[in-house]
């Protein structure tokens, strides 16, 4: 179960004798500890492996305010907590300590026992003041419909894309939960990456549950973003096969009736809605709209991306899709 899972700490310091002690003593309480030395390299391990929690030691050889700012200023993980390792001769004025981007700090040398609270104190709020989803660390439900209807009420053109997995959970059923949950976490970086490649400063990505997650960026990116997801994910999602069902292209699972079939390997299913001001009041009207949108990509073969108005016979040709779905 994800609550069973070692917590993962993130430690940004220049000194490696301080990255080997936060490393020995949190890995007695089951903590597991990636020590970087810098900005770049921070950032890096927060999109590729997102931390629970992100520890950063203030210093005259560390920027640490400049790296605190710009961790809370990124736009999928600026919700991770932070705390600030304070020498005792280095502490600077309350006020100062204040307007840091940081959710709490610690003193060293460390009292082990105070180090620990301090540490299980920031992890409980962020799970409670947040809505992270566990395994992927992205921003959940709750904060997905803040950000939306925030968009909304600003009046706010933008592109927002709802994905899942086409035939994930008869893959869980072959394959096992770890499994899907390496796919979920992949699923998550390519997503992390490739919408930060099109739309650096305005985007948003959210894991709303299970194989289901939404991305919003700049309409003028929407297509050519989809594209290159599906063209990562199917590069990537094969290895996630055994050597078999990867050469046949597909595999033997039980699909809702308990029935034993062949499913297709996993694609992606994008529907695209274009929010301009005045189209969509709240959020539930996105989601009843992208609804509509979905029903036809599940009738499309492979990864398949659309929007709403993306093609002025779409509503047709959904009607049509799925009329002949139903009776064919």
């Amino acid at each position: 179960m994800q609550s069973a899972q070692k917590k993962r700490i993130l430690y940004i310091d220049s000194s490696d004798w301080h990255i080997g002690q936060i490393k020995e003593i949190l890995f007695k309480h089951g903590m597991i500890v990636t020590g970087v030395k810098d900005l770049s390299h921070s950032m890096n391990t927060v999109y590729n492996d997102p931390p629970d929690l992100i520890m950063l030691r203030y210093g005259a050889d560390t920027d640490a305010v400049e790296i605190s700012y710009m961790l809370k200023s990124d736009n999928f993980f600026g919700h991770l907590p932070i705390l600030m390792v304070f020498p005792e001769k280095e502490m600077p004025n309350p006020m100062i300590i204040n307007d840091m981007s940081i959710d709490d700090f610690v003193v060293a040398p460390y009292r082990e026992r105070e180090l620990l609270l301090r540490i299980f104190l920031c992890l409980r709020r962020g799970i409670t003041e947040l809505d992270a989803n566990p395994l992927t660390r992205l921003p959940g439900n709750h904060t997905i419909t803040r950000v939306i209807q925030r968009a909304l009420d600003m009046e706010r053109t933008f592109g927002l894309v709802y994905l899942d997995m086409h035939h994930f959970k008869p893959f869980n059923d072959r394959y096992g939960f770890s499994r899907g949950d390496e796919v979920l976490r992949m699923t998550a970086r390519i997503l992390v990456n490739t919408v930060m490649e099109f739309d650096p400063e305005g985007s948003f990505i959210g894991h709303i549950g299970g194989d289901d997650f939404v991305f919003m960026l700049k309409v003028d990116k929407l297509r050519e973003c989809a594209e290159q997801l599906m063209t990562n994910f199917d590069m990537l999602a094969p290895v996630f096969y055994d050597d078999q069902d990867r050469i046949n292209g597909f595999y033997i699972s039980r699909d809702r009736q308990g029935i034993k079939r062949e499913f297709e390997l996993l694609t992606l299913n994008m529907a695209g809605v274009i929010c301009r001001p005045g189209k969509f009041n709240s959020y539930s009207e996105v989601v009843s709209a992208s609804a509509k949108v979905m029903k036809y990509i599940k009738c499309l073969p492979g990864s398949s991306f659309s929007s709403d108005e993306e093609d002025v016979a779409l509503t047709l040709k959904m009607e049509s899709n799925i009329d002949q779905s139903t009776h064919g």
